[in-house]
């Protein structure tokens, strides 16, 4: 077998991009192995990069039913590449857990002080170029700011590492082949020093005896590195851990797996007047003003990146029909259109808005561990039930919204609390108490010998209440500086040898 690597980072997305990028500065050897494959540039083909694997969620009984599609990516960039880009800061309290919280869920609180983690946004924001071009929003939105100003509400541009270059649609559910989305490819594996494996699905990892860890790939030789960095994906980076029982010197964490969290979010539309012009950009609008509630934990409200449109609705009513396990024959699919349209001109043509609702870590959610080995991109089986004061906070989040945007009337598009099955994080928690922490502060996973950290949003001990992307970049570019110095030979180090 070859020499071992001084990196191998498992998941080429947003966590796995700005780490690998990052050694690959330090000048360390760097292996990034992505299951997905390659991308495919200006030819790829609508809805490509999306990951294949359904997620079954335990209903009574013991019983599996397949979820609607996760928006999360596979490739290159992974869910970073398919997102709307819009990056912001957890709010300071986030990381001290100090929000109420509920007795039954595992600690909030992060290892990490939201100061250091300010130091890292920052760094974050630069690398993806946040903010750096902001087009005139619509006169449309600008009557939306005004009506929450005017009811003591505090809107603001949302954040986005968008370049607008000529022609830009924003890429809301896509990768974008301009390359002026902020993302793990464009802003991370693009031109970093690193040596990219697509399609490398690796099954399982194993301590050798002399302390490197050995990484078992289903349809190649395995390959060894000195320090592996897992960035797989909080579904994924927890299943992979479960089917190495070799890696660890004894049982692995019992909490492996555990405090799985979602995000949920709710769609709605704010009647405007159709007359209003409403070209330009669509993702702008950030609010804040629910971050807490008397209810408990709350979150924000943000464009979703596309106006109301017949299609939109149209996928609404398919969705709720295959929700209650209708079929869905193309026929009978095609006639939803109709009703579709008629939906569509009553309410005009209207920004869609998206609630992120925070997610509180129970020890019950949890990602299950695979059967019969563990496969990247085949079917996730979880845990997960929506407890009552989630359910009372949605509620809440919908009362909220109602009383911001008046007079204008608003328009809910969704029946129940669903989990945002795009934002799953906090499944290997990262904390300074091993009792309740897989991963150490650094990073480092625990009860492993070898070199193993975790670097994405499985680390998570909070979710928040606004869109992950940028937490993950910037706790991956902290933990990156941690390997880097564990890597780096002491003073003198090379000379004496």
């Amino acid at each position: 077998m070859s020499a071992p690597w001084d990196v191998a980072v498992v998941g080429g997305g947003l966590a796995g991009g700005m780490v690998a990028a990052r050694l690959g500065e330090a000048g360390l050897r760097v292996v990034v192995l992505e299951s997905g494959p390659v991308r495919g540039g200006a030819a790829e083909a609508p809805g490509a990069g999306r990951w294949p694997g359904p997620i079954l969620r335990e209903g009574k009984g013991g019983r599996f039913h397949r979820e609607a599609a996760a928006l999360l990516g596979h490739g290159p960039g992974g869910s970073s590449a398919l997102y709307g880009a819009a990056l912001e800061r957890f709010a300071p309290e986030d990381f001290d857990g100090s929000r109420a919280t509920v007795a039954e869920a595992l600690p909030t609180a992060w290892p990490v002080s939201a100061g250091e983690m300010a130091r890292w946004y920052a760094v974050a924001e630069r690398r993806l170029g946040v903010g750096a071009v902001e087009p005139a929003v619509s006169e449309r939105d600008r009557v939306i700011v005004e009506t929450l100003r005017g009811n003591g509400r505090a809107p603001y541009r949302l954040p986005v590492a968008i370049g607008y270059r000529p022609g830009c649609g924003e890429c809301q559910g896509m990768r974008c082949a301009r390359g002026c989305k902020g993302e793990g490819w464009s802003r991370g594996l693009a031109g970093a020093s690193v040596t990219l494996r697509a399609g490398a699905h690796v099954a399982g990892l194993a301590r050798e005896a002399d302390g490197t860890v050995r990484l078992a790939l289903a349809d190649a030789a395995p390959v060894r590195a000195r320090t592996v960095v897992l960035a797989a994906g909080a579904l994924n980076t927890p299943r992979l851990l479960m089917a190495s029982p070799d890696l660890f010197e004894g049982a692995a964490h019992p909490l492996i797996g555990a405090g799985l969290m979602f995000h949920c979010s709710d769609l709605f539309v704010p009647r405007v007047d159709p007359a209003l012009a409403a070209s330009g950009p669509k993702k702008v609008l950030g609010l804040r003003d629910f971050y807490d509630l008397p209810e408990g934990r709350g979150g924000e409200v943000q464009s979703l990146g596309f106006d109301l449109a017949p299609r939109l609705v149209s996928r609404h009513l398919s969705e709720r029909i295959a929700a209650l396990g209708l079929p869905g024959q193309p026929f009978f699919m095609a006639a939803l259109r109709i009703p579709a349209t008629i939906l569509a001109r009553r309410l005009g043509t209207p920004p869609v808005l998206a609630t992120i609702l925070e997610d509180l870590p129970y020890v019950e959610n949890r990602v299950l561990a695979p059967e019969g080995g563990y496969d990247p991109a085949g079917p996730v089986k979880v845990r997960y039930k929506v407890r009552p004061e989630l359910a009372a906070r949605w509620e809440a989040m919908r009362r909220e919204i109602r009383a911001a945007f008046a007079p204008l009337p608003v328009r809910f598009l969704l029946r129940r609390v669903l989990p945002n099955l795009g934002h799953p994080c906090g499944s290997v928690r990262m904390g300074a108490d091993a009792a309740t922490a897989p991963v150490a502060p650094d990073g480092r996973l625990r009860g492993v010998a070898a070199a193993v950290y975790v670097a994405d949003a499985s680390v998570f001990p909070s979710s928040g209440g606004t869109n992950p992307g940028l937490t993950v970049a910037a706790n991956a570019l902290r933990i990156a500086e941690w390997v880097a110095a564990d890597l780096r030979p002491a003073p003198g180090a090379e000379a004496s040898a």
